[in-house]
């Protein structure tokens, strides 16, 4: 979501007033992150300490699958994952392998708003890689079926953020804020490599119930890692793993990227001048809209 950019024409403004709208879009979106993320940190804190009587009492009266519902916990995959009649850790397990996942997502969303916010001001880096004039996204209905252009601008940018996240891994796309508009993300070598393991070990979690496989230890290896585990091996984690992830997300990730936007909003206007307005002058008046 853009918040009010979509709602005003960011082409009429003074460069000094798109730095301050700027300044204050950066920080709607990252007290956006901030709550979902310790609102999931409360959610896992508060369903731990209900999760052993829940499960008994749900147990008994035949509810579980409402219950996990709650937790958007699939029932016939608890199901698979339970081994006999006192499953209670395996939903514990899942729980934390839900919530561990989720906090990768919400950096996802996070990261996809701050590019969003990127392009809406900076729109002439949505443009073809080999023709600095040329639109690569644009389709036939944004142009002759929608009535209002700044809801046209608003998919151009959103469908660019949507393939950029999308086409390669989150650390790829912290990497192209120095790519696309100059500016490091800020976060160190050692939180990009953590950050680069989680990101393996949640794909484990999303697409493999957890187990180790060939392909994981490459991508760790690969890396210049060292994986702490076998192939065949569940990982496991535990309430303190959880936490860790989301104050790191959160602290490490988030909040650096955000400090240093945020300081080099100025760096990001000069990088934008020199890369795309004095490149985009082939001989005709260059306007700043896309």
């Amino acid at each position: 979501m853009l918040g009010k950019l979509t709602t005003i024409n960011i082409n009429e403004m003074s460069i000094e007033l798109k730095k301050e709208e700027m300044g204050i879009e950066f920080l709607r979106i990252f007290a956006k992150f901030n709550e979902e993320i310790v609102r999931e940190l409360y959610f896992h804190t508060d369903s731990l300490k209900k999760s052993i009587v829940s499960f008994l009492v749900c147990k008994e009266f035949r509810e579980m699958p409402i219950f996990l519902s709650e937790a958007n916990i699939d029932y016939n995959e608890f199901r698979i994952r339970s081994k006999d009649d006192n499953g209670n850790g395996d939903y514990i397990q899942l729980l934390h392998e839900k919530i561990y996942s989720d906090y990768y997502q919400l950096l996802e969303i996070y990261l996809a708003e701050v590019f969003k916010c990127l392009y809406w001001f900076f729109p002439l880096a949505l443009a073809d890689d080999t023709n600095p004039r040329k639109l690569s996204n644009v389709y036939f209905d944004d142009l002759f079926g929608k009535i209002d252009i700044l809801a046209v601008r608003q998919r151009l940018v959103e469908n660019k953020v949507k393939d950029l996240i999308q086409t390669g891994n989150i650390i790829k796309s912290i990497g192209k804020l120095k790519g696309l508009f100059g500016v490091d993300a800020g976060v160190c070598k050692e939180d990009l490599d953590r950050l680069f393991i989680y990101a393996q070990k949640r794909h484990l979690f999303v697409h493999d119930r957890g187990l180790v496989n060939r392909k994981y230890l490459n991508n760790i290896g690969n890396n210049g890692l060292t994986a702490d585990s076998q192939i065949g091996e569940r990982l496991q984690l535990t309430s303190e793993d959880v936490n860790d992830m989301g104050n790191f997300i959160l602290e490490k990730i988030g909040r650096i990227i955000h400090n240093t936007l945020t300081l080099k909003i100025e760096d990001l206007f000069l990088n934008y001048e020199k890369r795309y307005l004095k490149r985009s002058v082939r001989g005709s008046k260059v306007t700043d809209s896309p």
